[in-house]
């Protein structure tokens, strides 16, 4: 029940920051709204590495901590002839933000528009939110700011501790369902009117029509289950502090997939690790079902996916309760529906067995009031990972080493040194322990967690472990940071 974590502290790639838990980054599809950009906005960019003219270039990182500072910097809504739609990276930025979420980062990729019908433009579409999805694109390089794109915005955005791809369901290349027609116009009381003259039509000014949801077959699904594991590869190579949270894709009206996903995610072999083809990983929070309420009414079919909910309820966690308590039995504000509607032996089991859902995905359900979170889990393999507590806790904790390593990087190699770096981590694991978040942890930093290879190049290895309060098995994670590459591995 012990985790431990070995790391070295070398000069890091990005400015580092204090742990938070809270902080969300959303990659996908915007329009750039036209006109100078805000002064605080140009600020923040230069604070971060970039100096732009007069408007935003579009793909730039930019924070906001209201879904108004995102309407003042991108156009929320799709317009396709008759069609008029809220893109999903402005709903899931919507959703953040109404379920508690305080401050979100933006990565605006390219202009929104209606989704892609054949699968090169799907392909290329997700090429653009993950580099490298297309074989034929070439990988930015880590070091080059430049060349950095999509997902890879985050090697500059240190506080980010959540990511989401709201746009990768409508990317897959199936068609949507039949759009849904809403009619809007003035209110006319029944009455008797003489020799009333024809009924003047509804002007067009009235008619609101949003195009269907988009249903996901069997090769959708592997189009995103490939998407996912490449950016599971790519966090836990570059960000193994971030985790993912994710949506389902919206399976057909009938099908398999739609009556127990997870089983269809087994069938398919998505479950098995990234190594072994699935996308089964402690970096990524897979959320199932879709929701409906107030805020999805100008969302394609009404509906929309919750992977910018629960990003909003993991923030609104962790800053009333810590990052690593569990989520479950949480409220969910705004929701009144749930599409498919999962049926009980789903949520809860039968009488002969338990369900297995709610053990890997997190789970969204009806309670005795409004809807809840049922479950708070990873879709990681080992068990001693499911808990999606302990997952953000070693976010922390992993982002907290960082931060304190980045004075150290230049310092001679030493006992004097050392002492300071150990001292330094057990007082911030001590600050863990006070809140409850540890149950107990050891820190070493001397000659015995360095070779002699180690001395003779000045690298400095730090040995922690630490036991969560929550009950798990041990975890054994070695974290690296030599010449800027950032490199975790870790195992049951």
């Amino acid at each position: 029940m012990w985790s431990s974590l070995r790391f070295e502290i070398a000069p890091p790639r990005v400015r580092a920051a204090p742990a938070r838990a809270d902080v969300a980054c959303f990659v996908g599809y915007a329009t750039v709204r036209a006109g100078d950009v805000p002064a605080g906005v140009r600020a923040q960019l230069r604070e971060f590495g970039w100096e732009i003219g007069v408007s935003l270039p579009q793909g730039l990182p930019v924070v906001v901590e209201s879904h108004a500072d995102f309407t003042a910097l991108f156009e929320p809504l799709i317009q396709e002839g008759s069609l008029s739609w809220e893109s999903y990276l402005s709903g899931a930025v919507r959703d953040f933000f109404a379920q508690g979420g305080l401050r979100a980062w933006v990565v605006a990729v390219a202009p929104a528009g209606a989704a892609p019908q054949v699968e090169e433009e799907a392909d290329s579409a997700i090429d653009k939110l993950l580099p490298g999805f297309v074989a034929s694109t070439p990988q930015p390089s880590p070091h080059e700011r430049t060349q950095w794109k999509g997902l890879w915005h985050l090697l500059g955005i240190p506080e980010v501790s959540l990511v989401c791809l709201p746009d990768l369901p409508s990317l897959l290349g199936d068609a949507p369902t039949t759009p849904v027609i809403d009619v809007e116009g003035p209110v006319v009381l029944p009455q008797f009117v003489e020799c009333a003259p024809p009924a003047e039509p509804v002007p067009p000014q009235y008619l609101r029509r949003v195009p269907g949801a988009p249903r996901t077959g069997l090769d959708g699904r592997e189009r995103w289950g490939k998407a996912l594991r490449q950016a599971i590869r790519w966090l836990s190579r570059f960000r193994p502090d971030v985790m993912l949270v994710a949506a389902l894709p919206l399976a057909e009206r009938g099908s398999p997939a739609e009556k127990n996903p997870l089983e269809s995610l087994e069938r398919e072999g998505l479950l098995a690790s990234p190594d072994g083809g699935g996308i089964a990983s402690a970096w990524l929070q897979a959320t199932w079902p879709w929701v409906a309420g107030e805020r999805t009414r100008n969302r394609p079919g009404g509906i929309a996916p919750a992977d910018g909910l629960l990003a909003g309820l993991i923030a609104r966690g962790a800053l009333e309760q810590g990052c690593f308590r569990s989520l479950r039995g949480f409220p969910i504000e705004g929701i009144r529906a749930l599409e498919p509607r999962p049926s009980p032996r789903i949520l809860y089991g039968s009488p002969q067995s338990d369900s297995e859902v709610p053990e890997r995905l997190t789970v969204l359900g009806p309670a005795t009031r409004g809807f809840r979170l049922l479950s708070d889990t990873t879709l990681s393999r080992e068990q001693s990972w499911r808990n999606g507590g302990v997952g953000r806790l070693m976010g922390v904790v992993r982002r907290s080493l960082i931060h304190i390593g980045e004075p150290f990087c230049f310092e001679p190699s030493g006992p004097q040194t050392w002492r300071k770096i150990q001292q330094a981590v057990e007082e911030m694991l001590g600050d863990l322990l006070q809140e409850g978040a540890l149950a107990g942890f050891r820190v070493r930093c001397d000659r015995s967690t360095m070779s002699q290879q180690d001395l003779d190049q000045g690298r400095i290895r730090v040995e922690v472990e630490v036991k969560a309060s929550t009950p798990i098995e041990r975890i054994l994670v070695v974290l690296s940071v030599e010449n800027g590459q950032l490199h975790l591995s870790g195992e049951g």
